[in-house]
């Protein structure tokens, strides 16, 4: 078969140019170099696959058809998908898996500040959860990983200037980022606690958003 899909179906190896494989090994060998030894965990999506047999990941989810996962594989298909094709894990599914990365291969990431962490050689990825050991162990191999800590010390230290709805919003995504998988209950308390003073003050201009 050449690289033309028949009713959706192609051969691999013909479809993706030469080019996208020799980048995915290039990719692929500063992530095994960079991520060795370390409890990664990691989602892909389609094209990925080939990055993920040359990063070599001791776990590695495969989150549009469930390749890799009983969950993401039985998931009910969107009409008119292609055959293999559609399905597509929650956030929320990946979080309860404990992923840390997904990877920007071939693959548009929501990239922020406190979400993008950049592996060297142009190799990035977003940050889904914040697992200290996992953080501390990918700075050592010198990955650029943001300081969550340090952001959430900086709120917490103009907590009062904002208003509750900011806050509790903000809440929501600290805690299955970063509370829930590092356990820091003291810094998710001063949030708990502000919400419970109730004192609604409006948000300071300029403040940095939640990741």
């Amino acid at each position: 078969m050449t690289g033309e899909a028949w009713n959706g179906i192609v051969e691999e190896r013909a479809w993706y140019p030469r080019s996208w494989v020799d980048e995915a090994a290039r990719q692929g060998a500063v992530i095994r170099q960079v991520t060795a030894g370390i409890p990664l965990r990691v989602v892909y999506y389609g094209t990925q696959a080939m990055l993920m047999y040359y990063g070599d990941v001791p776990t590695a989810i495969e989150g549009h058809v469930g390749l890799t996962d009983y969950e993401i594989a039985r998931m009910p298909p969107p009409d008119g998908a292609r055959v293999g094709h559609g399905l597509k894990a929650t956030v929320p599914y990946l979080r309860s898996r404990q992923v840390d990365l997904a990877f920007s291969f071939r693959v548009v990431q929501p990239l922020t500040r406190m979400t993008e962490v950049d592996l060297g050689q142009g190799v990035k990825a977003r940050l889904l959860v914040y697992r200290p050991a996992v953080v501390e162990a990918l700075r050592a191999r010198g990955a650029v990983v943001p300081d969550m800590p340090a952001y959430l010390d900086a709120y917490i230290a103009d907590i009062d200037t904002f208003d509750d709805a900011k806050v509790a919003e903000d809440l929501a995504v600290f805690r299955p980022f970063y509370f829930v998988p590092s356990g820091d209950r003291d810094r998710e308390q001063a949030f708990e606690d502000r919400l419970a003073r109730g004192r609604g003050l409006d948000a300071a201009p300029g403040r940095p958003p939640g990741p």
